[in-house]
């Protein structure tokens, strides 16, 4: 069966242990594929959405991001990637995701600076990158150019303002909205959904009042949190009594996919470009390895759909770490 057009996804995973991930040779993605990077110096995995068979992809190094920007591509994890088969990443440091790329080949980020983070901007293809905010963490671009964020001083200090600013402004930021904010996710639109002090979540549309998410009583809102294209829906992690799941919240009405199980941990969420399917990364088998002091977890690729039914198993590799995902936009 054909896949549905538009629907190609990547999923960035390490391997360990040499192990390595069913598939051919190196080609091009199509738009009716899934894409998958397996590890930081692995091949991406090109997976189809309607069977899970795999193929490789290896994009060609390119020396400067500006001919990327020029033609279909698509930002992932600190990589900037073309369907045509090239790949740019700037060196980012220490400093974890989320990098977020514009319209217009911005990139926004958030470092520390005395103590607090601290949001930057700078063109793609520059060398010095401008401090627009601070305190702030979670960025996002809206449509318009303009960057947003929340004043979280840190990963685990709650923030007080949801706010945007244009960066040829940074002196002029505006307010959206005050609240106690433990994670947020901005939309392009400029709607932005965030999780209060107690694990609720709330949504907010431009020009209108927080609403709410009703349907998820006694369950906490985690990672992950990302909005679909174009904004109707929200995929939403979930913990109760260090269990975790899954929802897809529509409006203000959520629907659990994923109850929150010893073994639920769902992470790194991505929606197909027309917003009708959430992949998202699920953890299927976990153990203590003692030799490297930590959890580990077997995990693949699940695809739900946005109007209903249960989430299906979409690849069988078991990844030994948390593959990242996002899908390429359709041609």
């Amino acid at each position: 069966m054909p896949a549905e057009r538009g629907l190609s996804l990547v999923v960035a995973a390490c391997v360990v242990f040499g192990l390595a991930c069913s598939g051919g040779g190196s080609s091009t993605p199509e738009w009716s594929e899934v894409i998958a990077l397996v590890g930081s110096d692995t091949p991406f995995q090109l997976v189809n959405p309607e069977t899970g068979d795999t193929r490789r992809w290896s994009p060609k190094d390119a020396e400067a991001p500006d001919a990327l920007l020029g033609e279909p591509h698509f930002f992932l994890y600190k990589r900037l990637l073309t369907l045509s088969g090239h790949s740019w990443q700037r060196d980012f440091g220490q400093y974890p995701p989320p990098q977020v790329l514009s319209r217009d080949g911005r990139l926004a980020w958030v470092k520390p600076v005395g103590g607090a983070g601290a949001l930057f901007v700078v063109k793609a293809a520059d060398a010095d990158p401008k401090q627009v905010a601070a305190p702030a963490r979670n960025p996002g671009w809206r449509d318009d150019g303009w960057v947003c964020f929340d004043d979280g001083p840190s990963s685990i200090a709650s923030g007080t303002r949801l706010a945007c600013v244009d960066p040829a402004k940074p002196d002029a930021p505006v307010v959206v909205h005050e609240a106690t904010i433990e994670r947020s996710r901005w939309h392009g639109s400029g709607a932005v959904a965030w999780v209060d002090g107690d694990g609720v979540l709330w949504t907010l549309a431009p020009g209108g009042q927080p609403v709410r998410a009703t349907g998820l009583d006694g369950l906490e809102v985690t990672w992950p949190l990302e909005w679909s294209p174009d904004g109707r829906h929200l995929g939403v992690g979930l913990e109760k009594a260090g269990q975790n799941g899954l929802a897809i919240v529509t409006g203000s009405s959520a629907r659990i996919v994923l109850e929150p199980r010893a073994d639920g941990d769902a992470s790194f969420a991505a929606w197909s470009p027309d917003s009708a399917k959430l992949a998202f990364s699920l953890a299927s088998k976990c153990w203590k390895d003692h030799l490297l002091q930590k959890r580990v977890c077997e995990r693949d690729v699940h695809l739900v759909d946005a109007a209903g039914g249960a989430p299906r198993r979409l690849t069988e590799l078991a990844y030994t770490d948390n593959p990242a995902l996002a899908w390429v936009p359709g041609r």
